[in-house]
């Protein structure tokens, strides 16, 4: 119901169902937790109000910050389709030297924010940023993409899945091109992993790999199409 006053996740804290588990993302602590059996206890409705089976499962929620009393009504933002392919490349691809220089001066700035910056700030960067106008001469994403895996090859830098995919993200939508950006989880054992999608391709993992994660957290590109 519109304006109703219900027990919802706190604004930043993100939610996802793995099997019976409920795994829990904080934005602002930049931390995971798995309730066992959550989904037992916990159950979500389509406007997002959660409700408690028995009442008093929230109340450690609720001291630990996680679930908040306030207004719903608008159902939460949807995880994209499961990937079904990976984005064919070119076999080969000549890259520009304006690319190459956005790579580098990309690079640089992605290693020191994923370094320095906390999880809040970073997606709240990834959320507000839009893609480039599309220019003359513009790359198509598969193009794009396979500029980017060339020139990542070739890179002094180096990092873990976050770097790799929030670097690409950035090199991608500098050419004109609106990305999303997903984290998912599995559990047995816990991991999270992060990649880029369009649609149901995957841009930078494949689908083998990322069908064993599922979406807790997808942070969309503006900008023009």
């Amino acid at each position: 119901m519109e304006g109703e006053m219900t027990l919802a996740w706190r604004l930043g804290v993100h939610a996802v169902m793995v099997e019976d588990d409920l795994v829990l993302l904080d934005e602002a602590a930049d931390a995971y937790v798995c309730l066992l059996d959550g989904a037992k206890v916990v159950s979500v409705r389509a406007d997002g109000a959660l409700r408690f089976d028995p009442p008093h499962a929230v109340d450690d929620l609720i001291e630990g910050g996680l679930v908040e009393h306030r207004q719903t009504g608008a159902a939460p933002a949807k995880a994209p389709p499961t990937p079904q392919a990976r984005l064919a490349r070119p076999g080969h691809i000549a890259v520009r030297p304006s690319e190459a220089l956005l790579f580098l001066v990309q690079a640089w700035r992605v290693a020191r924010a994923v370094r320095r910056w906390p999880m809040a700030r970073l997606l709240a960067t990834l959320r507000a940023e839009r893609a480039a106008p599309p220019g003359e001469g513009r790359r198509s994403l598969a193009e794009a993409c396979a500029v980017f895996d060339t020139l990542l090859a070739w890179s002094p830098f180096d990092g873990e899945c976050l770097f790799r995919s929030v670097l690409r993200r950035r090199f991608l939508m500098a050419l004109g091109h609106r990305p999303d950006f997903v984290i998912g989880v599995r559990t047995w054992p816990f991991r999270a992993h992060c990649w880029l999608q369009s649609g149901p391709n995957a841009l930078d993992d494949w689908p083998e790999r990322l069908c064993a994660y599922r979406p807790i957290l997808t942070a969309s590109a503006g900008g023009p199409p």
